[in-house]
């Protein structure tokens, strides 16, 4: 794709990136970008292979080193652009999975093999050399900050993966697990992290919220229990047991956290948590939405065979104030349009 910017004053436009495979970020006056193009760059793979008995020649030998050093290009380049000062950042990468326009920090794939791999010396034909090859080859995540080093994070990822990069300090993986996602992290120290280890399991879904001042949340399902969990710093606090995983909100100021405690098989205590102590709220609801601290709704009385319950407003000072009874479905558009926001700001 080729980029331009139209002015809307002379009607003129100017083009600004060329032959580009994906564009990742701009500024908002369109002089700093973040974008991938097909790569030209050769992959060097010669670390890949070593020989145990030098002085032995053989064709094969000759094939397979003429095979590594035109291994081929593959992938695209990353580049960042400001101005007119084009960076490259990375070549030959798979995905990008994370970056910063502002503190030009990256997270991608690559592929990648381990040193001394391959004893060429073992091999009498070319097709079992590349099927070992093959099967050898790692899909490898990276984090790199600007022209920096790049530091290897892990091994061999799936595709199914979320990387989060918070503060300039810590680095998160969310990685599938079957049905359900392990969480990985590294401390991101003068521009550069070891590979992620292992801090949690079972998370039921890669999406962390983001929006709560004193670190991420996530709930994961040990032995059939839902837990709501806080990361900072890579280190986990378990704040509830036994909640609803479908109702957790954070407050308007983000330091309070409202959720449901389960206590039966449709009612819940409304809890919440202020940073620091729980407190109960109302008690045998179904369910509830927030959309600030004075506008808060609840669902009571659920009758499972109707599907239907009776929608409540709670008061300041925790009141039920009836609203209509037998509801079937509800939503907030204002709700709906804060919570699109809010995804939107909680990407990269």
């Amino acid at each position: 794709f080729n980029y331009y910017i139209y002015n809307i004053n002379n009607k003129g436009s100017v083009q600004i990136l060329n032959n580009i495979e994906k564009l990742y970020a701009k500024n908002s006056d369109y002089t700093r970008f973040i974008y991938t193009v097909p790569t030209k760059n050769k992959v060097d793979i010669t670390n890949v292979i070593y020989d145990s008995d030098e002085e032995k020649e053989s064709n094969i030998k000759n094939q397979i080193k003429d095979y590594i050093s035109n291994y081929g290009a593959f992938g695209n380049d990353l580049y960042y652009l400001n101005g007119s000062v084009e960076t490259l950042i990375a070549t030959n990468i798979n995905k990008v999975y994370a970056y910063d326009i502002r503190s030009q920090e990256y997270s991608y794939s690559a592929y990648n093999f381990e040193s001394n791999l391959l004893d060429i010396n073992n091999y009498n034909d070319m097709e079992t050399f590349y099927e070992d090859l093959e099967n050898n080859k790692l899909n490898s995540l990276y984090y790199k900050y600007s022209t920096n080093n790049a530091s290897l994070a892990y091994k061999n990822i799936n595709e199914n993966i979320k990387v989060i990069i918070k503060n300039n300090s810590e680095y998160y993986l969310v990685l599938s697990n079957g049905e359900y996602y392990n969480l990985y992290y590294s401390k991101i120290n003068n521009h550069s992290i070891k590979q992620v280890g292992e801090i949690d399991t079972n998370l039921i879904s890669n999406k962390l919220i983001f929006n709560y001042i004193n670190g991420y949340l996530f709930t994961n399902r040990i032995n059939g229990i839902y837990y709501l969990n806080l990361v900072q710093d890579g280190k986990i606090r378990t704040l509830a047991s036994n909640i609803n995983p479908e109702y957790v909100e954070i407050s308007e100021s983000k330091d309070s956290i409202y959720y449901l405690k389960k206590t039966g098989d449709y009612t819940n205590d409304l809890e919440l948590y202020n940073g620091i102590r729980t407190s109960k709220v109302v008690s045998n609801i179904y369910g509830f939405i927030y959309i600030n601290n004075d506008l808060i709704y609840v669902m009571k009385d659920y009758d499972d065979k109707t599907n239907t319950s009776d929608l409540y407003r709670l008061t300041s000072n925790n009141k039920l104030e009836l609203i209509y009874k037998d509801v079937a479905d509800w939503y907030s558009p204002l709700k709906d349009s804060m919570k699109t926001q809010d995804e939107e700001d909680s990407t990269n």
